[in-house]
């Protein structure tokens, strides 16, 4: 073999070396490096995620414990006297609580009162047929009368997820039969 087929092969020859080293060493340490980075990035954004959903629980339980848990809201179940939602009600109260959806409903599970309120347009729209469905009379997602926390949860409407809380509607200090579920 000549000088030149020698040397063009053993350059051949150290170059798919130094690939089959290269590729090795790349699978062995650096996939393993990134996929361990990449499956914390995703475990901190998960964390986060849940976090923010936790707060905004939090939140939705505290208003709608208060609204629920309320003489005015008690009476309004029983005597649907519209100055209720009239003055309590109005658009401004759902921009300060950041609230798109309000419903009462009576011990039977029928709806008293419900308003679906578009934040982005500022204006009331028709509650979602889909929910409608969603919160008929023995619904998990209502709270029983019994159920002094509440419920919450994500419920998928119209292809958006809405988040839910639901409480019993008592009197201010908590006692006595519930009227319904806000």
């Amino acid at each position: 073999m000549s000088l030149r087929k020698t040397t063009l092969l053993a350059i051949v020859m150290t170059t798919i070396g130094l690939i089959a080293v290269l590729l090795f060493s790349q699978r062995m340490v650096l996939l393993p490096y990134f996929e361990r980075e990449q499956t914390q990035t995703v475990h901190l954004n998960l964390q986060r995620v849940l976090s923010a959903l936790d707060t905004e629980f939090t939140s939705l339980m505290q208003t709608s414990r208060d609204w629920a848990k309320w003489d005015d809201t008690y009476a309004y179940v029983q005597d649907r006297n519209t100055m209720f939602w009239r003055a309590n009600l109005q658009t401004g109260t759902f921009q300060d609580l950041q609230l798109n959806l309000f419903a009462l409903l009576d011990a039977e599970g029928q709806i008293v009162f419900a308003i679906n309120y578009n934040l982005s347009s500022e204006r009331a729209e028709p509650l979602p047929a889909a929910l409608v469905r969603q919160i008929q009379p023995g619904s998990p997602l209502l709270a029983a009368s019994t159920d002094l926390d509440g419920r919450q949860g994500i419920v998928a409407v119209d292809g958006r997820a809405l988040l839910l809380v639901s409480h019993p509607v008592l009197p201010t200090d908590g006692v006595g039969p519930s009227r319904g579920t806000l």
